[in-house]
């Protein structure tokens, strides 16, 4: 959402020609693999939440500040790096708790 309604973060990884091209492509990428390790998480059965929810904002900025440094990732506002992690926060929390309840239902 923030790419496409603020234009506050870009990709440039070199795969295509076209600045936005590149972005549409690595961000599907991009939030492909994050889904995934989210959906390992929030199937682990550990019973600490917190411990996962500290694993999710590690991963996270460790990934962002990667990307930056290597210069894929280039954020033009400066809540953007707040909203990055933020974001998956409250997604990872929001599937752990809707699979609490669907797992509640099959019991």
């Amino acid at each position: 959402m923030p790419v496409m309604i603020f234009n506050s973060r870009s990709y440039h990884i070199g795969w295509f020609s076209d600045p936005s091209r590149d972005t549409n492509a690595f961000g599907g990428f991009y939030y492909l693999c994050i889904s995934l390790f989210m959906v390992v998480l929030i199937m682990l059965p550990w019973k600490q939440t917190w411990l996962k929810m500290l694993l999710v904002v590690g991963t996270i900025y460790i990934i962002k500040s990667f990307l930056a440094n290597v210069g894929i990732l280039h954020s033009y506002v400066w809540w953007d790096y707040p909203y990055y992690i933020l974001i998956h926060v409250i997604v990872f929390m929001l599937c752990a708790k809707m699979s609490r309840q669907l797992n509640l239902g099959l019991t």
